[in-house]
């Protein structure tokens, strides 16, 4: 005579709280918070300036999370899709395109070149804007996790930035908020978020994978090429104790370029 539990589909309670905790996660650790809390860490330790921090954030906002949310809305209208989470990988890659375009509208509505820290404000979006280009050709092999790709990226800003804080040449007049520990917390929260996606069956753990290399790689190359190229990416802020190299956080060359072409 069968016992209780060993009745087809019945689930143990492990099992029950294994699909919560990773419906849990899954929710509250969104690739689409992700970009305004980065953006809004970085600019608050580059820029002494909290109106211009809090309109980069709310510009943010819309980027990262109302227009996908709009797009995804618009996916479940034309019944391409049954939920935000657009588990189908063609889905997802035609909405690729639209996602880029609106960051990019974004970096310039953001006006990166006339605040304070825009050298990061623009490096960040540069950043979103090429990964969700690279995904377009890469989804048509693999449903590549965004979830790993935002928090690789996540991590890799805030670990980069820590680098820059401790090797600025100018004294930041606000405390640096990115450091080391920060970053590591946040490349820890990978693996756990992988965990979840590949519980929910969203994802294997290659995609994960796949995404956090993504994730990592785009913020950090661009941040060589940024480099070898004098862009400056500084935390630096007006009153700062300046060394005559410090670009205060401002991309001053290219605001005399600007004023000429307009």
């Amino acid at each position: 005579m069968p016992v209780l539990t060993d009745l087809p589909g019945r689930r143990s309670a492990g099992e029950t709280v294994q699909d919560a905790l990773s419906g849990v996660l899954t929710y509250v650790v969104n690739p689409l918070v992700l970009p305004p809390i980065v953006i809004g860490l970085l600019l608050r330790s580059a820029s002494t300036n909290t109106r211009e921090v809090g309109g980069a954030v709310a510009i943010s906002v819309a980027v990262f999370v109302i227009g996908p949310l709009v797009l995804a809305s618009r996916a479940i209208r034309r019944g391409a899709s049954e939920s935000l989470e657009l588990p189908d990988r063609e889905t997802r890659r035609k909405m690729l395109p639209s996602a880029a375009i609106i960051v990019i509208v974004g970096a310039v509505a953001s006006r990166p070149w006339s605040i304070e820290g825009g050298g990061i404000l623009a490096w960040v979006y540069a950043a979103y804007a090429v990964g969700a280009i690279s995904l377009i050709p890469l989804y048509r092999r693999s449903k590549i996790s965004i979830h790993a790709a935002g928090l690789g990226s996540a991590a890799s800003m805030l670990a980069l930035a820590s680098v820059m804080v401790s090797t600025s040449p100018c004294v930041p007049v606000v405390a640096p908020i990115p450091s080391p520990v920060l970053a590591a917390g946040v490349f820890l929260a990978i693996p756990i978020v992988g965990w979840a996606r590949v519980r929910r069956r969203a994802h294997s753990w290659s995609e994960i994978a796949a995404g956090f290399l993504l994730g990592v790689s785009v913020p950090t190359l661009i941040w060589i090429v940024w480099s070898q190229m004098g862009v400056p990416v500084a935390f630096c802020a007006p009153g700062s104790s300046e060394r005559p190299s410090c670009m205060a956080g401002r991309m001053e060359n290219y605001q005399g370029e600007f004023r000429k072409i307009s």
